[in-house]
């Protein structure tokens, strides 16, 4: 057993791999946040490695533990099964494959905003609820709800081309991959003229990419009222370029409203299930 209390640096067991993805992971997050294991959250300073040996004296079991093994978190842990000799034949075709799996391969075109702009495109609410696989939400026109500006939907399907990247917006990763759209609307009071923008799509595949690619400076659960029901909203700030966003689900699908803050809460209230292409029009 090694016992460590400088594992952020270069002198931690592992060299300095575990000081680098640390350091990858707390400051430029959007280059490392996907790498295992996820460090910088890690409040613990003792850094634990165990070694088991087998009846023959040699290792059997290595762990990597942040704090006391078995009550810490195991951040790492590898196990020698079997020394058999495996012939070819038995090795499925692609496991040496050098092909990455299709769901981490992206198309970066350096700044968000170009990217976006080239890979969405305006579409009318009639190819939204053909291109949506969950309830489209949305305001109808009426006294005091927020007017229609446009919907934005992905220029390409992804299984036709690799889906774009953002490199500070998560939820246009999203978007672009083909999993959500956005609507964008037009708030108007005494105190002027506000756009309220918010992405949307089915919670289970939203939730999944945010799973893997969400990485939040903070979440503070907040209830808001939708329709007549109590919906529980996070109010989060992202890693990347620390907006905020009002992240919650409702009739099945996820919304992030982006820069909603309490002002725009009964706005969202009104929001409702958008069913027929004429649902727009007075």
């Amino acid at each position: 057993m090694l016992i460590e209390s400088s594992w952020r640096g270069p002198t931690c067991a592992k060299g300095d791999a575990y000081a680098k993805l640390w350091d990858w992971q707390t400051n430029t997050p959007e280059h490392a946040g996907d790498q295992a294991p996820y460090l910088a959250d890690l409040l613990e300073n003792t850094l634990t490695t165990v070694i088991t040996l087998n009846g023959d004296g040699r290792p059997a079991r290595t762990e990597i533990w942040s704090g006391i093994p078995g009550n810490g978190a195991l951040l790492e842990s590898w196990e020698r099964l079997s020394e058999e000799l495996v012939q070819a034949d038995r090795v499925p075709a692609q496991t040496f494959s050098a092909q990455p799996p299709a769901a981490i391969v992206r198309r970066s075109y350096g700044q968000p905003s170009s990217s976006f702009a080239r890979a969405m495109r305006g579409a009318g609410l009639e190819e939204v609820l053909q291109f949506a696989s969950s309830p489209v939400l949305g305001f109808t026109p009426g006294s005091g709800n927020p007017e229609f500006h446009a919907f934005e939907i992905p220029n390409a399907s992804p299984t036709a081309d690799l889906p774009f990247t953002s490199g500070t917006n998560v939820f246009e990763n999203i978007a672009l991959g083909g999993y959500a759209f956005l609507s964008t609307y037009t708030i108007t009071s005494t105190d002027g003229t506000q756009m309220l923008r918010f992405y949307q799509g089915p919670a289970r595949e939203m939730a999944a990419n945010l799973k893997v690619q969400g990485i939040w400076n903070s979440s503070v659960a907040q209830p808001i009222t939708i329709g007549d029901q109590t919906v529980q909203a996070w109010d989060v700030i992202d890693m990347g370029a620390e907006r905020h966003w009002l992240l919650f689900e409702y009739k099945g699908t996820l919304v992030a409203a982006q820069d909603a803050d309490i002002r725009m809460w009964p706005v969202l209230s009104r929001l409702q299930v958008l069913n027929t292409p004429n649902a727009l029009t007075r």
